[in-house]
């Protein structure tokens, strides 16, 4: 229907004319044995070759693409090939096709016959294209196909598809072993190795299976290469597979009898938990699956399988139900490419029933196809099929909706991998791409991608065929990455908090906590930030414990969030980050109980040092606890520290009331607050205006609600007062960077509360956290935590955490479990609640971080007090206590160079360290009273931590050391240690960081060093420096190991000791440094606990090849200046390495 040029709005008459009902449309079912109705779009369009029509060319080509309808399969049900075609047809029937497809298209929709056999063969496909033949014509035909179904079928027509230049639309496979690049196969769902990775996640992350087994034939070209990804994927994160199915199986006749039923008996004997089926769905894998259901020790067995095996769940389904009835069945999840047809959260799915409603009403059930209307809302299954079918018949009419690309089948083809993304509303399928060139790739470009899922679902399945959706399943990947590799699970960690039922107190904190640390859990976008997972367990007050004990005897379970009662936290077994306490107690002195929050201690502190800042006379304290003992002992320690007498100490029972034991002026402690003492204290508070009130933070977050509701505009809010290191929950246009992630994260208002946002906050730094794992325990979670010390995540600062003491001396030497720091809580501040209702008042006292040193202690640990009683006692005593103090000193000189801990093994690597301290003789020079003081300090620091890891100390020369280990992990933590207690010890002076500031200023005004502490802001700087700066160099290698006669103790001679010197050497101070030989000879296992930065290779003084060097992050957020490869050796510094033996003082 050609027509002659004319005017561009007779040209739009013409068009619109042709789309009217009955001229543009029509439908066409005159073929054969199909489930199609045909649809046909005939308009032709005639242009000109210019704006001013002076030349007229004639492009006016009818186009006819033939859809060649492969859906059909021996081993696919009839039903599911009718739901897929319908849905097809639901789509390019829809009214919105004749807007979509351009002008002068016929589309036409051909049923191809199987073979005889059943099957979709070359030749079959062939004897129906070998009349289509490419015009040079104006009328031409464009073919294209739908599907085919099956890796086998798809594997053997590939050559008829590439000698045809023909496209197959939404081929329906199973296996990874068809998805590689095929410019002839068009994809539009995730691959089969997407669906592994989504099943292998939910098994660890959601399920939290510890015993997962794993299932597929051999000789079918299926499950083979998802056996070795699953593999590889769970030894990644440290795990394994407990046991494995598999049988040798064809397509055409079942495994040997015996042969099955011998793997069956060894698979079952391995006890699994879960089991990945990814079995072709043949006649074994059908067998398999009805024996996981019937057979007794498996019935509560999870099974796991991909999209493809939905083929043959429902018969299976139907050939078990009176034995799965009887004993109940396994729970079978499966993955999806799709959304399902009855989740209308989807704008798509919502477009797609209508169509499939509108199809349907014109196509009833007869003819063409046997579907019933609404048939997709009663059998899920179907329904997905048919969703598949829509979405790759919209996908479709996309790909032609522009006439250059139809040109030619080769034109047509190009053009589907120009880069395209469909979006089906708010579904995206793409992105496809062809060959790129030069830096496209890493410029994000999909390259060699023919497939364009990225979303798997997964769902699970009752009664066969009824699916309901898992959103905590889903998984998203991203478009660029396609074939290019696996995308990689991370180590999960599997927390879990505990709703306490019959706890109204209870159970509004966990909802309020998890409203904030849920927002950070994992989402299914791979990564670091998909390792953190909470899971709700449910238990009445009393049963917690049971209830936590089976859940860890089912399911892994890394670490306890959240609330908690004191029940809970006497496990040792269980690891517990920050425990919200229902009622006050003193801290759990044990390394699996880690505190974010300020302990009561730590708040004690603040509160305490406050209180006498104000000139608080005395201060009276109301405890109500089950601990109140324990409590009323550490606030009369706290209140000594500060030289402030305790008025009266009352401990209240549960059914005391406070009314009445308020003092009429004074500071109060309040430790123990309950509902009922709310409004009484806010009444005192308005009539007393010199009362103030201090209560635990976790008081104040448990009764959030009562306290803001019984004290907004009152103006005892000013008074009532809770020390606290969290920023202002709700504080809008917040600096800090923790409170704008919350609010980004939980945007609705009402749910900005002190609980959400600690919540929020835990997550963000067990992400941080996460971010230095890899493998994930809880053994590992704690010493991760010990061994990194310091958390910073955002704008907030935990640590440092330690298992050793902070400073040195003899008691704690003879106790080291007193040492043990397992609070982190720092930069403490003191609020009032009416800065709650108003986040623009000051605090009552800015943050800061207490120092818990209760009094100063005598020899061997001994306070003031005891030590007057043992003089006043007798005068012998004191004299044993001074001799046992000496003997205790040379002890640990004596420990540190005990020959017993010398490596002595020549065939064996010996990890050398050396040390020094930075600018020491300019520092001499300026405080010689300081000085000795200091470097006797830094001595007994670092041959406390040489005993603590058990290395040896070869020697020293002036204030440096230098150590051997037999352990390289020992050496790199002894190092990061060494740094941390320097930082936080007490040089009882500023002095050293004053210079060390002039020391940097002086440089930089000689030209070209930039000072990295010197114009740090104060705050920062004393997080991050303190004291004497000692520079570190560690290498391994094997040494000439010899006893020397005259010392009596062990040197170590070669080119190690002369590396390890040279490595210290360049180091700035306060920075460790590693040789490559050094860090690479820690265990794959040991190197995730240890964080490092490489610098490159640097060439070392009297070392012939460069060095590649690690940098330890010992204190995360130091910066250093550039390594000091051209210096020399400064006036007054020693080289410590054997080689210069003349100068060494061994004490």
């Amino acid at each position: 229907m050609c027509v002659a040029h004319r005017p561009p709005v007779m040209q739009m008459l013409l068009v619109l004319s042709l789309l009217t009902p009955g001229r543009g449309l029509t439908n066409n079912s005159s073929t054969t044995g199909n489930a199609c109705g045909n649809m046909t779009v005939h308009v032709c369009v005639n242009t000109t070759g210019n704006a001013c029509g002076n030349t007229t060319v004639n492009v006016c080509s009818n186009i006819t693409v033939k859809v060649y309808n492969l859906i059909h399969n021996p081993n696919m049900k009839q039903e599911y090939a009718r739901a897929l075609v319908a849905g097809f047809n639901a789509s390019v029937n829809s009214t919105m096709t004749a807007e979509r497809l351009p002008g002068g298209v016929k589309l036409e929709v051909v049923y191809v016959s199987p073979g005889s056999k059943g099957a979709m063969t070359p030749d079959v496909v062939l004897e129906d294209l070998k009349k289509e033949k490419e015009s040079s014509h104006n009328y031409s035909t464009l073919p294209v196909m739908l599907g085919p179904v099956g890796d086998v079928t798809a594997e053997h027509l590939l050559p008829v598809l590439r000698q045809r230049n023909i496209v197959a639309f939404a081929p329906f496979t199973g296996s990874s072993k068809i998805r590689v690049w095929h410019k002839n196969l068009y994809f539009i769902t995730a691959s089969p190795t997407a669906e592994l990775l989504a099943l292998l996640r939910y098994a660890v992350t959601q399920l939290r299976l510890e015993r997962l087994g794993f299932m597929y034939l051999q000789g079918v070209s299926f499950g083979d290469e998802e056996y070795r990804l699953t593999v590889n994927a769970l030894s990644n994160i440290g795990r394994g597979l407990c046991g494995l199915f598999t049988v040798k199986s064809s397509l055409t006749a079942r495994a040997d009898k015996g042969e099955f039923e011998a793997a069956w008996k060894k698979f079952a004997e391995t006890r699994p938990q879960g089991v990945i089926v990814f079995g072709s769905p043949l006649h074994d894998t059908k067998e398999f699956l009805k024996r996981m259901q019937t057979e007794e020790g498996m019935k509560k067995v999870h099974l796991l399988l991909p999209s493809v095996l939905q083929l043959i769940t429902e018969d299976t389904y139907k050939e078990t139900v009176g034995v799965t009835t009887r004993r109940g069945k396994s729970p079978i999840y499966v993955s999806g490419t799709n959304p399902l047809a009855k989740d209308t959260n989807y704008k798509a799915i919502k477009r797609f029933r209508e169509d499939m409603q509108n199809y349907l009403k014109k196509e009833p059930a007869g003819k063409h196809h046997s579907i019933q209307q609404h048939h997709h809302d009663h059998n899920d299954i179907d329904g997905e099929f048919m969703v598949y079918g829509w979405l790759a018949g919209e996908v479709l009419k996309e790909a032609l909706g522009n006439p250059v690309w139809l040109k030619d089948r080769k034109t047509f083809m190009d053009s589907l991998y120009k880069q395209r993304r469909y979006m089906i509303d708010d579904l995206v399928i793409g992105d496809f791409g062809g060959e790129c060139e030069g830096m496209a790739r890493e410029h994000g470009a999909a390259c060699e991608c023919n497939q364009g899922g990225t979303v798997v679902y997964m769902n699970r399945i009752e009664d066969g065929h009824r699916l309901f959706p898992l959103k905590d399943g889903s998984l998203m990947l991203a478009s660029s990455r396609c074939y290019r590799d696996m995308p990689q699970l991370y180590a999960p960690l599997s927390g879990v908090y505990v709703s306490l039922e019959n706890n109204a107190i209870a159970t509004r904190a966990t909802a309020a906590f998890t409203d904030g640390a849920s927002a950070l859990t994992g989402r299914g976008q791979l990564g670091h930030g998909d390792r953190f997972f909470l899971h709700r367990l449910t238990s009445p007050a009393g049963g917690a414990v049971r209830a936590l004990e089976k859940e860890m005897s089912e399911r892994a379970v890394t670490a306890v969030f959240g609330v908690v009662n004191d029940a809970m936290l006497s496990m040792s077994n269980v690891v517990f980050i920050d425990p919200v306490t229902l009622s006050p107690r003193p801290k759990v002195a044990r390394r699996n109980v880690l505190y974010l929050s300020p302990t009561l201690e730590q708040q004690l502190f603040v509160i305490a040092k406050n209180a006498a800042t104000q000139g608080s006379d005395a201060v009276s304290a109301l405890i109500r606890s089950k601990d109140a003992a324990g409590i009323q002992e550490m606030v009369r320690k706290v209140a000594k520290v500060f030289n402030m007498p305790l008025d009266t100490t009352v401990t209240l029972r549960d059914s005391d009331r406070v009314s009445g034991r308020l003092p009429p002026d004074g500071d109060v402690l309040l430790i123990g607050l309950a509902a009922s003492d709310i409004e009484p204290l806010a009444s005192h508070l308005d009539n007393h205006p010199g009362v103030r009130v201090f209560v635990p933070f976790f008081d104040f977050a448990l009764l959030y609600d009562n306290i803001t509701s019984a004290f907004k505009g009152r103006p005892g809010a000013e008074r009532l007062l809770f020390a606290t290191n969290l920023p202002h929950w709700a504080e809008g246009n917040a600096m800090s960077e923790t409170v704008r992630g919350f609010h980004r994260a939980v945007p609705d208002k009402s749910k900005w509360t002190p609980l959400a946002l600690l919540g929020f906050a835990t997550g963000r730094a067990i992400q941080s956290l996460l971010s230095r794992m890899g493998e994930v325990t809880s053994e590992t979670l704690v010493n991760s935590i010990f061994t990194q010390s310091v958390i910073t995540a955002d704008d907030m600062q935990y640590g440092p955490f330690s298992e050793k003491c902070d400073t040195w001396d003899a008691a704690s030497y003879l106790n080291m479990e007193d040492c043990v720091v397992n609070y982190g809580a720092v930069r403490i501040a003191l609020w009032s609640v009416a800065r709650v209702f108003d986040p623009s008042l000051p605090c009552v006292a800015e943050a800061a971080t207490p120092s818990i040193i209760y009094e100063e202690r005598g020899f061997l640990g001994l306070t003031d007090g005891q030590l007057t009683g043992v003089l006043n006692g007798a005068l012998f005593i004191l004299v044993l206590a001074i001799a046992g103090s000496a003997l205790m000193l040379s002890k640990i000189f004596q420990d540190a160079r005990d020959n017993r801990r010398a490596p002595k093994e020549p065939t064996d690597p010996v990890t050398l360290i050396f040390t020094d301290i930075e600018s020491s003789t300019a520092l001499w020079a300026a405080h010689p009273t300081l000085m000795p003081d200091a470097v006797e300090a830094h001595h007994q620091l670092i041959r406390s931590l040489i005993v603590r890891y058990g290395c040896y100390e070869v020697k020293t020369v002036g204030d440096s050391f230098m150590i051997a280990c037999r352990s390289p992990l020992a050496a790199v933590q002894l190092a990061g240690d060494l740094q941390r207690c320097f930082l936080h010890h007490d040089w009882g002076t500023t002095a050293l960081d004053d210079s060390y500031h002039e020391f940097e200023l002086q440089k930089a005004e000689a030209g070209g060093y930039e000072p990295p502490t010197a114009h740090l802001d104060p705050c920062v700087y004393r997080e991050l420096w303190n004291g004497l700066r000692v520079r570190i160099g560690i290498h391994t290698e094997l040494c000439d190991i010899r006893l020397d006669e005259v010392t009596k103790g062990y040197d170590y001679y070669g080119c190690t000791s002369n590396i390890a010197a040279r490595t210290e050497h360049v180091a700035n101070g306060g920075q460790v440094l590693l040789t490559r030989a050094a860090y690479y000879s820690l265990s794959t296992a040991e190197r995730e606990q240890v964080s490092v930065t490489s610098l490159g290779e640097a060439t070392l003084r009297d070392v012939p090849d460069p060095v590649e060097i690690y940098q330890l992050e010992a204190v995360p957020g130091r910066e250093f200046a550039a390594l000091r490869l051209e210096h020399e050796l400064d006036e007054g510094e020693q080289d410590i390495s054997s080689s210069a033996t003349d100068s060494i003082r061994n004490e």
